[in-house]
């Protein structure tokens, strides 16, 4: 509701499965960094806790990470701006023949897609390219982020012992919060941040009057007139 101006359905569609396919990959990659991880510095400190290295993982990707992806993404589109699919990130151009991708409600925009699949090619095309560029810097990333922990494990294990000590006796308790309550939490805030990268910037003139989000302006009150 606070979105102004709103997303049509397709395009907002298109933003978040690029981060929907994101998520899966680096879910995947995650877990085996976690496996490997583990496996190989396991009999180093003598803790073999997969769990809790997962957990470090999703928190650096969520947080170090974000920031990570964004300058690789600032540096492609910046490379790569001859390019159509990059001028503008989160804009998938026009359907086949022209004309842009219609509003309303959700469920019009599934008579829609169903009945214009071919017109929305070329669009489908330009989110390919950028869905390749984004998944290309969470690739970088996750192999930035697993030589960080490489290079730092054995602090980075004393950190996971620190928070998840208390429930390592508990390997049920533990996967709960490691798979559920915080990936819950974080994938929200990694969510929010990674939407503001890839979906196409507000034009100045139609964000012009909107109210913002935090700290309203009152609306000034029209004196009568005498």
């Amino acid at each position: 509701k606070h979105e102004v101006p709103q997303r049509p359905w397709i395009i907002f569609g298109l933003d978040v499965s690029k981060q929907g396919f994101g998520a899966v990959g680096v879910h995947f990659a995650n877990i085996g960094v976690a496996i490997l991880m583990s496996f190989l510095k396991g009999n180093e400190s003598g803790v073999h806790d997969q769990c809790a290295m997962y957990f470090l993982n999703f928190f650096i990707d969520c947080t170090f990470g974000v920031f990570i992806v964004y300058q690789l993404q600032t540096q492609i589109q910046a490379r790569l701006k001859n390019w159509p699919a990059f001028k503008t990130i989160g804009d998938y151009g026009q359907l086949s023949g022209g004309g842009q991708v219609p509003g309303g409600d959700i469920w019009a925009t599934i008579v829609f897609v169903q009945s214009h699949a071919e017109q929305l090619m070329p669009m489908l095309n330009i989110w390919a390219q950028q869905l390749a560029a984004f998944l290309s810097c969470l690739a970088a990333n996750k192999l930035l982020v697993a030589l960080i922990i490489d290079i730092t494990y054995q602090k980075m294990n004393a950190i996971c012992n620190f928070l998840f000590g208390p429930v390592q006796q508990y390997p049920r308790v533990e996967l709960i919060i490691v798979m559920v309550c915080c990936p819950g939490i974080l994938t929200m805030l990694q969510f929010y941040l990674f939407d503001h990268i890839l979906k196409k910037p507000e034009e100045p003139e139609k964000a012009a009057g909107c109210e913002p989000l935090l700290n309203p302006q009152p609306k000034k009150q029209q004196q009568p007139n005498k």
